[in-house]
């Protein structure tokens, strides 16, 4: 997708956040940035991913981490703000997708061998409404098999840990930790958001659904 060149006026950037900022900043302050165009969606996108790339092999918290499809529309989330178009609630907010809920064209495996080379053609109910409301899907999230049990491992991934107990056998809360759960108002599902980082090339985060 060709998109024209970003342009970002000193007097629309907001303080400098950290990355830690970023990252546990809510969806709805990050959402209110975006829109006022104190944080940019790509440079959000790329903090989330990039906690996601550096955590992954401690943590083991995602089946498929989708970078490529997440900067593209990350792109496109922040021309649309630059352009004036309607914004949705999450628009701009990463997201990770639990893998029981189907994602076209990303493999969806329910935590079992018996679908481990399962890509569908159609989204979940829920990932539509995402979409719709804006969020970027960064990736799959790992689930017990069927997600039948409440410690995530299996025999396709292996475990998933807990960020602040390694040791610890619970996936949700090793995937959630630089994610949070969104409002009320929100979609269902838990979000991962990132904290602050200002105008247009600040930074992203991500969310969890």
């Amino acid at each position: 997708m060709d998109l024209p060149e970003r342009v970002f006026a000193p007097s629309d950037k907001a303080p400098m956040m950290t990355d830690t900022e970023l990252l546990f900043m809510s969806a709805t302050k990050a959402a209110s940035l975006i829109r006022r165009k104190k944080l940019s969606p790509v440079e959000y996108v790329d903090a989330a991913l990039s906690a996601a790339d550096r955590l992954q092999p401690k943590l083991n918290c995602f089946m498929t981490i989708t970078g490529d499809e997440a900067r593209e529309a990350a792109r496109a989330a922040e021309q649309a703000v630059m352009t004036g178009e309607p914004l949705g609630p999450l628009h701009g907010i990463p997201v990770g997708v639990k893998d029981l809920l189907p994602t076209k064209g990303v493999r969806t495996t329910l935590g079992s061998i018996a679908f481990a080379d399962h890509v569908p053609d159609r989204d979940d109910a829920l990932v539509t409404r995402l979409r719709a409301a804006g969020a970027i899907m960064i990736g799959k999230t790992t689930t017990p098999e069927f997600g039948v049990k409440g410690q995530t491992d299996g025999p396709i991934f292996g475990v998933t840990r807990n960020h602040g107990i390694p040791s610890a056998r619970r996936a949700d809360r090793a995937a959630a930790r630089p994610l949070r759960s969104p409002p009320a108002s929100a979609p269902s599902g838990s979000a991962a958001t990132a904290p602050d980082r200002p105008a247009f090339p600040p930074r992203a985060a991500a969310w969890s659904a």
